[in-house]
């Protein structure tokens, strides 16, 4: 048979301890209190990584330079130098159309400010790969909410980087690629060219240079040394190559019309 204490006095007043210390109105606030507890661990969870399934770093730190449209350096708060590659995109080359355009919209966004970046690996050059956060400067006080990756995309200033969307999140796949679609509906940025090539096709030496003359796609370039060399489509300084005629360079339409005319291949 159960005793007395065992059993809470429907006529005790609420609140008021029974005989064996139990108060209905403590254990409430105690319930409380736990699920504020709950509910501020989830959103530190959250700050610590949001979207991305693969991102298992975060940091916070200063852009304090901007490499091109997909590369930056950012110190964080012990004053570390840390390398970022921009995740989900691929901005133009520096020497590609738009390039320089792309450099200075990313500046735009954050250079000399505060970013989060949510991080999970590094590429083969050591660079960090990254989401980047940051606050929008038509939403002052909103905090870090503006993905700038995204925002490189939404301009036409980027590419939606296909190869590597499975280091995307689904949700962020749909969004970089609604972005892009709609950049190219618009023709804002890059999608504004007649014939914009992507930067993987461009560091591949695959595309050939708009000026080049039709059929003479041979790059006739003078280094800093004065030696004349010319470069062939496909081979590796091919896309970095320029040509800049008042210098001397020149376009060829044959290896061997480039040999007798004092050019030697690239090694």
């Amino acid at each position: 048979m159960a005793s007395k204490n065992s059993f809470i006095n429907r006529h005790q007043p609420l609140g008021e301890p029974i005989s064996n210390g139990f108060s209905p109105s403590l254990a409430m606030q105690s319930i409380s209190k736990l699920r504020l507890a709950m509910r501020s661990l989830f959103v530190i969870v959250l700050f610590v990584c949001s979207t991305p399934s693969w991102c298992d770093e975060v940091l916070i730190g200063k852009v304090v330079r901007v490499v091109d449209g997909d590369t930056l350096l950012m110190l964080d708060s012990k004053n570390a130098q840390h390398r970022v590659r921009l995740s989900g995109i691929d901005a133009p080359e520096s020497n590609q159309p738009f390039g320089k355009v792309s450099r200075q919209n990313l500046a735009d966004l954050v250079f000399q400010k505060q970013v989060k970046i949510e991080t999970g690996n590094k590429d083969r050059y050591g660079r960090l790969i990254g989401k980047i956060w940051v606050e929008s400067e038509d939403c002052s006080g909103c905090g870090m909410t503006l993905d700038a990756n995204l925002a490189q995309v939404t301009a036409g200033l980027a590419w939606w980087y296909r190869d590597y969307a499975y280091e995307q999140s689904l949700e962020d796949r749909g969004l970089y690629e609604s972005a892009e679609h709609e950049a190219k509906a618009k023709q804002v940025g890059l999608w504004g060219d007649t014939e914009p090539h992507a930067p993987w096709d461009w560091r591949s030496g695959s595309v050939l240079a708009a000026d080049a003359p039709e059929g003479c796609p041979i790059k006739g370039n003078i280094n800093s040394d004065g030696v004349h060399i010319y470069h062939t489509p496909g081979r590796r300084s091919y896309a970095a190559t320029r040509i800049d005629l008042l210098k001397g360079e020149r376009w060829f339409c044959s290896e061997e019309e480039a040999v007798e005319a004092g050019w030697r291949a690239a090694r």
